[in-house]
């Protein structure tokens, strides 16, 4: 994949070895925890495409999944967009190997195609769920399932489309 700087990637026209797909309901989803956040994502949403970034409280978000659960924040950049690490949960960070908080995507080797993905969920403004072969872990661990949801920015006016600002992410590695 082509980087437009050294720090902000475009995406990909094929995603390779996933299985990356736009889900709309909990039933499409086909993983418990994962379709309980999701249902947890529309319920924030009220009736908008999406929930905004100030709705969702870690507190609040199903307890058997907040040890796997992301929050990344989305800067919007005329050479493309970067994705930092707000949060991340004990049990991934664990299973992963390493503590993203606070790092950009690309200093994580191998994320080219997590970026494309997570970029794709921005311009879609759309939930999507993939799972993927894990490239940029030295664990044993071959895959993993994903389910990423955009969130809006705060401060929307009615009747525009609305900035994706964070991803609310849950990772399972396998």
């Amino acid at each position: 994949m082509a980087e437009n700087s050294a720090h902000a990637f475009t995406v990909a026209d094929d995603i390779a070895g996933d299985s990356y797909r736009e889900v709309d309901r909990a039933e499409d989803i086909g993983h418990p925890l994962l379709a309980d956040v999701f249902t947890y994502w529309r319920t924030l949403a009220a009736g908008r495409s999406m929930p905004l970034a100030g709705d969702v409280d870690p507190i609040d978000i199903p307890r058997q999944a907040l040890g796997y659960v992301f929050l990344l924040d989305v800067e919007h950049h005329e050479a493309g967009l970067r994705f930092r690490v707000r949060l991340a949960g004990s049990q991934a960070v664990e299973q992963a190997g390493f503590d993203p908080t606070g790092r950009y995507g690309e200093d994580v080797p191998g994320s080219e195609p997590v970026a494309a993905r997570l970029t794709r969920a921005v311009e879609s403004r759309r939930a999507y769920v993939a799972d993927v072969p894990l490239t940029w872990s030295s664990r044993n661990y071959k895959r993993y399932l994903t389910l990423v949801c955009p969130l809006a920015a705060g401060d929307v006016p009615e009747g525009t489309v609305p900035e994706v600002v964070r991803l609310l992410a849950v990772v399972l590695f396998h």
